[in-house]
């Protein structure tokens, strides 16, 4: 009887893992045509941005989504580059407007859980102007930290994904064998809520120059998801486990649903 309850709660914890367990690609539906508009805060004020995807391209060896960014305000236009692999969702950052060379920037691994941390990106570039060297250190890091309901003009929506991306940039300049300076701050701090089957709801970010911090937010007023690209609000299958021979004495075997991950405690 103990041996068939530690199995009983066991298969519980099990499933529970596996209940937890969340593919990016159902909380940012690619698909061309599909669009959000969102309202923006800024220095200047308030702004209304669409954002859509135009089409898909190749680049650096993968499918890639073109995103159109239109602002209602100031009639700018902003194209970005998102890429969905086998291991993560990635969108393609420069630094310079006119750079051609993209910088890999994970924004979520795929599946991923709740407290997952990983490394949304490493970049070191270094540059002579004169007799003097430049060093430049660039490190993000990403978390999923829960799931929150965000309430936006959009409308209500339930156990959103919670990520937070922080980073940090270091700065070194040398002539000859000599550091001349040495510097180093934060990048700042950016938080993301996704929404299943919707994408991207909340925005809130917390920038830090100098001695100067500044607060902006994005808010979602609309959107459209071709239903193509739509998927239904479901649970996970349960997946199925079967321990041999059962009761056990001193060893077992463990058989589950391929993609299941299984945590064993001690009672």
């Amino acid at each position: 009887m103990r041996r068939t309850g530690i199995f009983v709660v066991f298969c519980f914890l099990a499933m529970t893992v596996s209940i937890f367990a969340f593919d990016v690609e159902d909380y940012m539906p690619l698909g061309v045509g599909n669009s959000w508009t969102y309202e923006d805060s800024s220095d200047m004020g308030c702004d209304t941005t669409i954002s859509r995807i135009a089409g898909t391209t190749t680049m650096l060896g993968y499918l890639t989504y073109v995103f159109v960014d239109s602002s209602a305000v100031t009639d700018s236009v902003d194209t970005s580059y998102m890429q969905l692999r086998d291991d993560a969702l990635y969108s393609l950052v420069t630094f310079e407007e006119e750079d051609t060379n993209y910088i890999e920037q994970k924004v979520a691994p795929d599946p991923f859980q709740i407290g997952d941390e990983w490394v949304m990106m490493l970049f070191d570039t270094s540059w002579i102007e004169g007799t003097t060297t430049y060093h430049q250190h660039i490190e993000m890091n990403g978390e999923a930290v829960g799931l929150e309901n965000i309430t936006v003009p959009a409308g209500v929506f339930m156990n959103c994904i919670k990520l937070t991306m922080t980073g940090f940039y270091t700065i070194l300049v040398m002539m000859g064998g000599d550091t001349m300076y040495y510097g180093e701050g934060s990048i700042g701090e950016h938080t993301l809520w996704l929404a299943e089957g919707i994408g991207p709801v909340k925005f809130y970010d917390i920038e830090i120059e100098e001695e100067e911090t500044t607060e902006t937010y994005s808010v979602l007023l609309d959107y459209s998801i071709s239903e193509i690209n739509a998927k239904p609000y479901s649970m996970p299958n349960r997946p199925s486990i079967e321990l041999y021979p059962n009761p056990f004495n001193s060893s077992c075997a463990i058989a589950t649903t391929a993609g299941t991950k299984i945590a064993i405690y001690d009672l």
